[in-house]
C-alpha cells in the first residue's frame, strides 16, 4: 500500500516507517503537526516536543512533508470519538484531507504503542478518509520493542523526561542505548514505560536506515518546565541543526540511479535486523515459548521444535502467501479412529448448549472410542425457520430464526428488501429487538450462516450500514442451506442500562502485529460486567492479514493466540484458560483431533464443540470463537449452567 506516515520526530513513528517498508509498503510522504508560538502543547494526541527539527525530515528522507498548526483542543476526552468541530482531532482531518488532494495513498503510519485514546481516533480519521491506519508497534512488549528499534539503528536522543527516575539534568540528550539501563531498572522500581508510553519521556530521531542523510543537533536550549522534588519535568528545546550526507549513499541517490522508491526504501533496509510479519510468528514453532501458553513448560511439555518442524512451520519456511491456503494439513494420520468423510459432513463434540448454534439434523449420533460424536448431514440442511428467543433472569437473551427466506417474502414487499438477504434479515432483527425496547445497540455476538462464502463481502458492505461504533462480535460460517434460504442470523443481546451497566468493547481496525484488525463492523470482543465474547479468529497473519500456511495445526495454534491476546487486552486479568465455552469450526474432520490437541496444551477448562462446515472466510481450514468469564471461581459448566439454562424458548 501507498503509505503516509504521521511523524513526530520521535522513535516510534520512525520506527514504526521501518515496520511498513518490512511489511512491503511504500511511505510516500510524511505528515507533522506542530504547535502555534510555544515548544509544547499539553495534547492528549500529539508529542509537539521537537518539532523545532521536523522540517529536517523531508530533505533527510527525500520524501514531501506536510505540516498544519494544531488549532483545536481536547474537546471530546471520552473513549469513544465523533467528528466534533474545535476538537485536535478535526486538525489531524484536515492536514490528511490536504496530503490526499495531492497525493494518492491507502494508508496512513502511527506509532502507537498503548493508548486506545489515540488508537482509536486515528482510526476514526481513516475510516472517514477511506484509508486503513498501519500501527505496527500496537500492544507490543516495550521491553523487546526498545531492544528493536535499537538493534534495527534507530539513533534518537531523550529531549523530555516527565517520570519518577528520571532527571531532566541527567538523561536530556542521552541516547536510546545509553538510557536503556537505566530504564529498565526504573521499570523494576517504579513500573514506568520502557517505550515512555505514560508520558515518561519523550525522543527525537537523529538518523535510522530510511534517513539517507543523518540529522545533527548543534545547539539547544535546556528548559525546566517543572522543579518538582518527586518528578522533575524538562526538555530541549532544538536551535540549530543540519543533515550530513551517509556515506552508505554518496549522493543524491535519484541521480544515481533510477529506481523505484517502494526498492529504493527496500533496499535501504538491506542487512538490518528489522523483522517482516511472519518473523514475528516464528515463537509458534517452539510451543513453550509461544504467549498462548504463557511460557509455561507444563501446559505442553511433550511439544517439541522438531515436531514443530515437521509440520512445516518454522521460520525460514513461513511465507504469507494464501492463495493456496484450503485443504492444507489434511489427511487421517492422525485420526486413524475417524471415519472417513467429505467436508460439508459434521462432526461434534455434544452441545451442552442447544440454543449456541444451528447443529445438522442427523440420522443418529453414534460415539467412537475417542469420545467424539459422530453426526453425518444430509446434502442440504433442511432448517425450518421461525423466530425463537430464550431469555434467562439475567437479562440475556438469544434470538433464533433471523433469515430471508425468499421464498416467505411478499412480491409487493420492499423490492429491495427482497433482493438484499443481509437487509432483509437484519431489518427483521431490528424490529424484533424494537417489539422488546431494545436496539441493535444491545446485541452483544451475531453468528452469521451463509448458504456461499462467495457472496461474504457483498454481504458485509451491506452490514456495515446497521453496526457502526462499538459493534458486536462476530462469527460467520458457511452452511449448506436450502436454494431460498441464503443466510440465517442468530444474535446475542443484553439490554442497555447505562445505570448499572458496564459494557466495553474492542474493536481495533489498524494492522499491526498484534492480532487481526477487524476493518469489517464487528468487534475483536465485547464485554457486558463479567462476560467477554471474543469474535471468531482464523489465523491471518496479522501483519500481512494474510493466512498463515503449515495446516490446520499451524493455524489452530495463531487462532488461539489471537484470542488470548484479544483477552488480555480487553482485560489484562483474564486468559485463554478462563474460557468457559467454544466452539472450533474446521473444515475436515480429521483436523478435529490437532485442534484438540492444542487446546489442551492449552487449558483443561471450557467445554468445546468441534463442528465441521462446508467453508470458512478466507478458506481457512480452523475458526475458533469464545467466551468467558471473568475472575470464575466455578467450574465452566456451573457457569453456563448458571448464565443459559432455566430459560424459556418463545415460538413467535
Amino acid at each position: 500500500m501507498r503509505v503516509v506516515a504521521l511523524i513526530s520526530g520521535g522513535k516510534d513513528s520512525c520506527f514504526n516507517m521501518m515496520q511498513c517498508v518490512a511489511a512491503g509498503h511504500e511511505i510516500v510522504a510524511l505528515a507533522n503537526l506542530q504547535p502555534r508560538d510555544k515548544d509544547e502543547l499539553d495534547s492528549y494526541m500529539y508529542q509537539t516536543v521537537g518539532h523545532d527539527g521536523i522540517s529536517l525530515y523531508a530533505e533527510a528522507m527525500d520524501l514531501p512533508l506536510f505540516r498544519r498548526f494544531i488549532n483545536g483542543n481536547a474537546v471530546i476526552q471520552d473513549m469513544q470519538y465523533s467528528p466534533t468541530d474545535g476538537d485536535e482531532v478535526e486538525d489531524l482531518y484536515l492536514l490528511l484531507n490536504e496530503v490526499k488532494e495531492s497525493i494518492q495513498f491507502d494508508a496512513v503510519a502511527v506509532g502507537a504503542i498503548l493508548s486506545d485514546y489515540q488508537r482509536i481516533r486515528v482510526e476514526n480519521v481513516c475510516s472517514r478518509l477511506d484509508c486503513v491506519s498501519l500501527a505496527y508497534l500496537w500492544r507490543r512488549n516495550q521491553t523487546e520493542l526498545l531492544q528493536e528499534m535499537i538493534d534495527c539503528g534507530i539513533n534518537a536522543i531523550i529531549i523530555k523526561t516527565a517520570s519518577l527516575g528520571l532527571d531532566p539534568s541527567v538523561h536530556l540528550g542521552q541516547t536510546l542505548k545509553e538510557i536503556q539501563p537505566h530504564l529498565l531498572k526504573s521499570k523494576q522500581k517504579y513500573s514506568i514505560n520502557v517505550c515512555g508510553e505514560g508520558g515518561e519521556y519523550e525522543t527525537f530521531t537523529l538518523d535510522c536506515p530510511l534517513f539517507f542523510k543523518s540529522i545533527v543537533l548543534d545547539e539547544h536550549e535546556t528548559v525546566t518546565h517543572s522543579n518538582d522534588a518527586i518528578a522533575p519535568v524538562g526538555y530541549l528545546k532544538l536551535k540549530k541543526l543540519h543533515l550530513v550526507k551517509k556515506s552508505k549513499y554518496g549522493g543524491s541517490w535519484s541521480g544515481a540511479v533510477e529506481v523505484s522508491r517502494v526498492r529504493r526504501q527496500r533496499e535501504q533496509l538491506e542487512g538490518v535486523a528489522v523483522k517482516a510479519p511472519i518473523d514475528y510468528l516464528s515463537e509458534l514453532a517452539d510451543c513453550n515459548k509461544a504467549d498462548c501458553c504463557d511460557g509455561r513448560d507444563e501446559i505442553c511439555p511433550h511439544q517439541k521444535i522438531e515436531e514443530a518442524t515437521n509440520l512445516g512451520v518454522e521460520a525460514s519456511t513461513f511465507s504469507s502467501n494464501s492463495s493456496n491456503c484450503s485443504g492444507g494439513g489434511g489427511g487421517n494420520s492422525d485420526i486413524e479412529s475417524f471415519d472417513t468423510r467429505s467436508k460439508g459432513e459434521a462432526v461434534i463434540v455434544p452441545a451442552t448448549n442447544p440454543n449456541h448454534g444451528i447443529h445438522p439434523k442427523t440420522n443418529g449420533i453414534g460415539t467412537n472410542e475417542s469420545g467424539i460424536s459422530k453426526s453425518i448431514t444430509r446434502n442440504v440442511l433442511s432448517i425450518p425457520v421461525a423466530l425463537k428467543i430464550t431469555t434467562n433472569d439475567g437479562g440475556w437473551s438469544w434470538i433464533m430464526g433471523i433469515g430471508a427466506n425468499k421464498a416467505s417474502v411478499d412480491a409487493d414487499d420492499d423490492t429491495d428488501l427482497l433482493n438484499n438477504p443481509m437487509k432483509t434479515a437484519l431489518v427483521q432483527l431490528q424490529d424484533t429487538l424494537n417489539e422488546r425496547n431494545m436496539s441493535l445497540k444491545s446485541v452483544v455476538a451475531i453468528v452469521l450462516y451463509i448458504s456461499s462464502m462467495d457472496d461474504y463481502a457483498k454481504y458485509n458492505s451491506e452490514y456495515i450500514k446497521f453496526f457502526s461504533s462499538q459493534p458486536p462480535v462476530r462469527v460467520c460460517v458457511e452452511l449448506p442451506l436450502p436454494p431460498h434460504q441464503p443466510l440465517l442470523v442468530e444474535a446475542l443481546t443484553f439490554p442497555e442500562m447505562p445505570e448499572r451497566d458496564f459494557r466495553k468493547s474492542m474493536h481495533v481496525q489498524g494492522i499491526s502485529h498484534w492480532a487481526p484488525a477487524n476493518i469489517g463492523p464487528y468487534s475483536q470482543s465485547h464485554q457486558i460486567r463479567d462476560i467477554i465474547y471474543v469474535a471468531g479468529q482464523i489465523a491471518l497473519v496479522p501483519g500481512s492479514m494474510k493466512l498463515v500456511e503449515g495446516g490446520a495445526r499451524m493455524e489452530c495454534k495463531l487462532a488461539l493466540r489471537h484470542i488470548n491476546r484479544i483477552l488480555r487486552s480487553t482485560d489484562s486479568k483474564v486468559e485463554l484458560r478462563d474460557v468457559v465455552q467454544g466452539i472450533c469450526f474446521v473444515t475436515d474432520a480429521s483436523y478435529i483431533v490437532k485442534c484438540r490437541e492444542e487446546w489442551e496444551k492449552r487449558s483443561n477448562n471450557g467445554i468445546i464443540e468441534y463442528l465441521v462446515v462446508p467453508r470458512l472466510p478466507r478458506d481457512a481450514n480452523v475458526e475458533w470463537c469464545v467466551w468467558m468469564k471473568r475472575l470464575a471461581v466455578t467450574s465452566g459448566l456451573a457457569l453456563r449452567s448458571k448464565l443459559f439454562d432455566g430459560g424459556t424458548t418463545k415460538v413467535v
